[in-house]
């Protein structure tokens, strides 16, 4: 289980805002993507992933944290179309995961791991 967990009402376009720490001597500059994925779970191989969104296809957005460079900010854009996978009710993993200028993988080390749950309101659709 994830230390944190993010609930998403069901076809929310609402943005998901991320504060990412940078690893030490890396800047907003040293990051060629970005991926958040959604899996069924930790083990599941990545290729079996549910939803991808990446820096690099236009999913995600960066800017820079103002009180420290230490840290940016990396939204991830929804689309109503993201949750046709997504089954209410269910738990899933969500990683958030950054790959360097000059790396061919994408950095564990720099991760945010969460259970993940579409969840139904019906006061709010």
């Amino acid at each position: 289980m994830a230390n944190y967990k993010i609930d998403r009402i069901y076809n929310d376009e609402a943005d998901l805002t991320f504060k990412v720490k940078l690893a030490k001597g890396k800047t907003l500059a040293s990051i060629l993507d970005i991926v958040f994925i959604i899996k069924e779970k930790d083990d599941t191989a990545y290729l079996s992933k549910i939803l991808e969104k990446t820096l690099l296809g236009g999913d995600i957005s960066t800017s820079l944290n103002s009180t420290s460079d230490t840290f940016i900010f990396a939204v991830v854009s929804f689309a109503v179309a993201d949750y046709t996978s997504l089954v209410i009710g269910n738990t899933y993993r969500a990683g958030l995961f950054c790959k360097w200028i000059g790396d061919t993988d994408f950095d564990e080390n720099v991760e945010q791991i969460f259970d993940f749950q579409v969840i139904q309101d019906f006061h709010n659709n």
